[in-house]
């Protein structure tokens, strides 16, 4: 008996676009993306009344507005991950796991070997600023001053690190 079932899977269709053409329209959107959400988190961070950064080379300013940092970087993140989203779907016509997000079979070795080598960078970096005498390097009053820099490092600079991998690594590098 030959009985018809329903096809569950179709390959996708190959996209029109060339590579190097999808990489430079994604590059331009993103940066639109980009200027149109750091304005938002901006708008949004003013209205909470949480401190602007007024010039990107002050530390003390930046530091007193990194809830305004994180509200952006997050808010770059969401929209970096929608982007990227409506380029697969639209332009590129791919699975997924043609991106290279699934982990890899030694994912815990890569993991901190990458760990390992972005410590090191940052240590080289900082240990070079305080020998040439750009900043200095000072210890924490106390630990609820250490945990509370340390967080809002992260609320910051997590989002931002996953904004280059998704942006850069899972679509323009592809």
């Amino acid at each position: 008996m030959n009985e018809s079932r329903p096809i569950t899977h179709l390959p996708s269709p190959r996209p029109r676009v060339p590579g190097w053409a999808r990489a430079a329209l994604y590059l331009v959107a993103w940066f639109l993306l980009y200027a149109a959400l750091a304005s938002v988190g901006g708008v949004l961070a003013w209205g909470i009344g949480a401190a602007i950064p007024l010039a990107p080379t002050d530390p003390a300013g930046l530091a007193q507005a990194w809830i305004t940092l994180a509200i952006i970087c997050w808010l770059v993140l969401l929209g970096t991950v929608w982007l990227t989203a409506v380029f697969w779907r639209n332009l590129d016509r791919r699975p997924a796991q043609e991106f290279g997000f699934h982990p890899p079979q030694l994912w815990l070795r890569d993991t901190m070997a990458g760990l390992v080598l972005g410590a090191a960078a940052i240590f080289t970096v900082v240990l070079l600023g305080a020998l040439a005498g750009w900043y200095r390097v000072r210890s924490p009053a106390n630990a609820a001053e250490a945990a509370r820099v340390l967080g809002a490092a992260l609320l910051v600079l997590l989002p931002a690190a996953a904004v280059e991998e998704v942006a850069m690594r899972g679509y323009v590098l592809q």
